[in-house]
């Protein structure tokens, strides 16, 4: 997969047909869970900063630049990924460590390697203009040909995707987790994909984490 600069701010392109948009990601290749956000965040000291996405300082300082909101999110999505989403010393050492390499290929790092998913985070808004010495902007949005699940989080993703939500399949008592069934061209290949709340506690407590957390380590058992 050709990528712009390996880790030097993370902005990752790929060329048609794959999706063309700015992403994180824990490692390259195949992966467990793909995660579609409108907005990217704001990097520490813009582009020109010497901060790198992989290293285990690197979410801490977005959450300092951009507040409790987006500790909301990397908190959920360590949740969704850890092997043991209830204990808090697991799924606060993921989040630390959201896209540093894989335990198994970076033995220094602290995050248990049993169990937990592969991640891939990404950014789908048009504005990107504090990335434009980074990546060239292409918004034609697809699904990641490389994951396995995809968790579309939010009505303002569902939209820039090009999603239908129709004839889905409610996972939840509220309704606010479904399995999309595959109707079009554009989901054609990807069974896997889930319509969720935005990644905010109101939205996206902690009983629906528990849910889909459920749902994403049982998958291939």
């Amino acid at each position: 997969m050709p990528l712009t600069t390996a880790f030097e701010f993370t902005a990752f392109m790929t060329d048609a047909p794959q999706l063309d948009s700015l992403y994180f990601e824990s490692q390259s290749g195949q992966i467990e869970v793909a995660f579609y956000l409108p907005n990217p965040p704001i990097l520490p000291n813009g582009v020109s900063s010497s901060w790198q996405v992989n290293t285990e300082t690197a979410i801490d300082e977005l959450i300092a630049i951009n507040g409790n909101h987006w500790r909301k999110i990397f908190t959920i999505m360590a949740k969704l990924c850890q092997s043991q989403c209830t204990s808090t010393k697991t799924w606060q050492g993921l989040r630390k460590a959201l896209f540093v390499a894989a335990p198994a290929d970076n033995p220094s790092t602290n995050v248990p390697s049993t169990n937990v998913l592969s991640r891939r985070l990404h950014f789908l808004s048009g504005a990107h203009e504090p990335w434009g010495d980074v990546a060239t902007i292409k918004p034609r949005y697809q699904l990641d040909p490389e994951a396995k699940w995809h968790i579309v989080c939010g009505l303002e993703a569902q939209t820039k995707l090009g999603i239908i939500d129709i004839g889905s399949r409610t996972l939840d008592k509220q309704g606010k987790v479904r399995l999309l069934s595959i109707n079009d061209k554009l989901m054609q290949g990807h069974n896997r994909v889930l319509l969720t709340p935005y990644l905010d506690y109101r939205q996206f407590p902690n009983l629906l984490i528990e849910q889909v957390h459920t749902l994403l380590h049982s998958c291939d058992e």
